[in-house]
């Protein structure tokens, strides 16, 4: 946080609850992948897409990088 000139007060202010900013960082990363999956399959058809979104998911590299990886997944 001291990197973005935060401080934790400055920062968890902005949150009624932790819970509230779980629910906020999930919201964001939410939209995100959905973006970032409507813009893979675009065009594709529904069979198609449907098969490589799950061997995207069930890949090798999805699972072992947490920062590409499902953000609901990564909760445990």
């Amino acid at each position: 946080m001291s990197a973005a000139g935060l401080t934790p007060g400055g920062f968890y202010r902005h949150f009624e609850s932790k819970d509230h900013l779980v629910a906020e960082a999930c919201d964001v990363a939410s939209a995100t992948l959905y973006g970032t999956l409507e813009a893979f399959v675009q065009g594709k058809p529904p069979r198609e897409a449907r098969r490589e979104i799950a061997e995207r998911y069930l890949s090798v590299t999805h699972r072992d990088n947490m920062s590409i990886g499902c953000p609901f997944a990564a909760l445990g």
